[in-house]
């Protein structure tokens, strides 16, 4: 199965105030994680994924991924009995991670 979860980040959307998108799946296997990046983003919004409030990806707690056109693919052994995943995502107010 495949699941889509597109989010609109609001302009300037500090770190502190990041939009949660929650991304509820059904129990199962999941291999492969997918974030994409658009064009235009350049480096603006950062995406980090959690599961079960542990931060997965990127594997360094506090750090995130923010790309220009780009796709971040995340290839998992097997996840089991995974019910909900979340995207913490914020787009940071100059350029870099917002508060560093």
């Amino acid at each position: 199965m495949f699941y889509h979860y597109p989010v609109t980040i609001p302009k300037s959307t500090a770190e502190a105030a990041a939009t949660k998108t929650i991304m509820n799946l059904p129990a199962g296997e999941i291999h492969q994680v997918e974030i994409g990046f658009p064009w235009g983003c350049a480096g603006l919004a950062h995406v980090q994924i959690y599961h079960s409030e542990h931060q997965m990806w990127p594997s360094n707690p506090g750090e995130s991924f923010a790309w220009n056109d780009y796709t971040v693919v995340v290839r998992i052994g097997v996840l089991e009995k995974s019910r909900t995943m979340f995207g913490k995502i914020a787009q940071a107010l100059f350029g870099g991670p917002a508060g560093r």
